[in-house]
């Protein structure tokens, strides 16, 4: 567990990004406004990519950066089954590589996801201090 502020963020994901593998999926759990997107943007920004938007209308964004491509998948909307293939979100797995974020994990069974992907859990929590979050890591 950590807490951190946005300054302290940016090298806390970097830290992260050698725990990752070509095959990496992130699930981000934590109520509106805990600052799953924020995550997001900061690892982009470690691996060299470019600015992230939230894909809570979109459903999925990718984001090429200097070594690896980065989905950022939001589950909010989605309410069946068929609409996470709809979607193409079950496509995502037959890349190559890429580190796909998922917002909203408890929208699917996490048992349904390819055992031949990593797995990482991070739990973002609102504090006291609303400048500050905290971070819970749990390997899957």
């Amino acid at each position: 567990m950590q807490i951190l502020g946005l300054e302290q963020l940016d090298k806390w994901c970097l830290s992260l990004l050698s725990d990752c593998s070509s095959r990496q999926i992130v699930l981000l759990s934590g109520e509106l406004g805990a600052g799953k997107t924020r995550l997001v943007q900061s690892f982009v920004q470690c691996l060299g990519g470019d600015t992230t938007a939230s894909p809570t209308f979109s459903v999925i964004n990718e984001y090429s950066t200097e070594s690896i491509t980065v989905y950022h998948v939001d589950l909010y909307r989605l309410e069946t089954p068929e609409e996470l293939e709809s979607v193409g979100f079950w496509d995502l797995f037959e890349k190559e590589s890429g580190i796909i974020f998922i917002e909203w994990p408890e929208r699917l069974q996490e048992s349904e996801l390819p055992l031949d992907w990593d797995k990482m859990k991070i739990r973002i929590d609102l504090v006291e201090d609303p400048s500050l979050r905290k971070y819970t890591l749990l390997q899957l």
